[in-house]
């Protein structure tokens, strides 16, 4: 029998919840239409408002991996996800924040470039990276959406993407 990997078997795992979770939906619940697509304008305003919100609690966001769930969400990545990245890579953290996981990336080695919509959140990215002493291997940019980015497909070996795609129109 082929060993899975550990992403693989999360996939799986999320991919037959998600079925089981749909069957239970279908027995229960009436078939609905879907509401209509939101507007370009509200659309916008909904990145506006999810960008404001992020620059205004910017600073100690690193505070919050100190407790709670935000701590077992660091713990399950260093523990997990960490160990399975190769070492001496370009890697992309796509809705960086204030760089906590890009500095763990590049603190094993591997060169990390973090973007996100919130000026305030890179701010606080570049200056707990720079009070990170030997980390040299991090770059923050503010970009307007993580939906276009100014890098040629290939240019990393891989991306994070935590916590972030519940702000993008199109996730797909």
């Amino acid at each position: 029998e082929m060993q899975l990997s550990l992403l693989e078997r999360v996939a799986q795992s999320r991919d037959t919840q998600r079925s089981q979770r749909q069957s239970h939906r279908d027995e229960i619940e009436p078939e609905v239409t879907a509401p209509a697509a939101p507007s370009a304008k509200s659309v916008m305003a909904d990145r506006s408002d999810a960008v404001r919100f992020h620059d205004d609690i910017a600073t100690g966001w690193d505070d919050r991996y100190k407790g709670g769930s935000f701590s077992r969400r660091a713990q399950l990545f260093s523990n997990i996800i960490l160990p399975q990245i190769p070492k001496g890579g370009r890697w992309l953290d796509a809705g960086c924040g204030s760089g906590y996981f890009s500095r763990l990336v590049a603190a094993q080695g591997n060169r990390v470039t973090g973007v996100d919509a919130s000026d305030q959140m890179i701010v606080a990215a570049r200056k707990l990276t720079a009070s990170t002493p030997g980390l040299t291997c991090c770059e923050f940019l503010s970009v307007e959406t993580i939906e276009r980015l100014p890098f040629a497909d290939g240019f990393f070996e891989g991306c994070l993407c935590l916590s972030v795609l519940e702000y993008v129109n199109n996730p797909e």
